[in-house]
């Protein structure tokens, strides 16, 4: 946030966005697993379930979870707790709208006390207000194969529960990685009003060339094939985590016509695996940029 800050304007509103699953791993935190007793991300859920198996059992037998959606149920108000807390800060301090990535979480009362309820776990992304005020979410729809029953245990999201977030930077719509790729999704966050996309992604295998060219169907596909739908913003995590290698390169992008060289991206990391901070100063309202890189 304090490197994002340098390119933010003064005078009007922001918006940052981070990548998929930034708060996921807190299950990790929170069940107190050591991070040099790990080989891999398996070992260290298998040792945070160790650590809760008597009340992880008695989950399954009385509710059918799996041991790991049992995991990230048992921790879910610690991890919503920490991860709400210290995101809304974030955006009060810096004074700006922020998506921060997604996290693995079941439904969470709205009284305040972040009371989690229900049996299932969902892929979610939420959008904070300059105030620090939690202004809506998004659960993810179309899962890949870590997050399926094998993996994670997610459970998806339904397309009838998506919206678009109205803001005084305009109306966005909330497309967790998959979901920017789908036609279901992306054509009813339009219908809902939103003509700015905000794709929080984490890809966890290696950029090729293909992959690459793959990707391409998502932020920069959909902005062009979409006439009301201006700008997607598409963070990617990068780097390792027990094992886990996550690459991707970063973009903001928009109407083929509206960008310098006519590519469609506004801004783009330089590298597949490198921290990098990728911005643009755009009117979302307009679809109208001033700078970006």
């Amino acid at each position: 946030m304090s490197l994002a800050r340098e390119h933010m304007i003064s005078d009007g509103p922001n918006l940052v966005v981070l990548p998929e699953d930034y708060g996921t791993p807190l299950i990790i935190a929170a069940s107190g697993v050591k991070l040099d007793q790990s080989s891999d991300f398996a070992s260290a859920i298998r040792g945070a379930v160790l650590q809760r198996l008597p009340k992880l059992l008695w989950r399954r037998i009385t509710a059918g979870t799996s041991y790991v959606r049992g995991l990230f149920l048992e921790y879910a108000h610690d991890m919503a707790r920490e991860y709400l807390g210290l995101m809304t800060q974030l955006a009060g301090m810096y004074n700006t709208f922020l998506v921060p990535g997604s996290i693995l979480l079941p439904e969470l009362s709205s009284d305040g006390s972040l009371r989690p309820f229900g049996n299932s776990v969902y892929n979610t992304a939420f959008l904070i207000s300059p105030q620090g005020r939690v202004l809506g979410w998004q659960r993810k729809v179309h899962l890949i194969e870590l997050e399926g029953p094998k993996g994670l245990d997610v459970a998806p999201g339904k397309v009838d529960w998506i919206n678009s977030l109205d803001t005084e930077i305009g109306s966005l719509g909330l497309a967790i990685c998959l979901d920017g790729f789908k036609d279901d999704v992306v054509t009813r966050l339009i219908a809902q009003g939103a003509h700015v996309m905000v794709q929080p992604s984490a890809n966890p295998e290696k950029w090729e060339d293909a992959l690459g060219h793959g990707w391409e169907n998502g932020a920069l596909g959909m902005v062009q094939r979409y006439e009301g739908l201006l700008h997607v913003i598409n963070p990617m995590m990068v780097g390792e985590m027990f094992g886990l290698v996550f690459e991707g390169i970063s973009s903001i992008t928009a109407k083929a016509d509206s960008t310098p060289d006519g590519s469609g991206y506004l801004a783009r990391a330089s590298t597949e695996d490198g921290e990098e901070i990728v911005w643009a100063d755009i009117d979302l309202l307009r679809g109208t940029s001033v700078e970006a890189s």
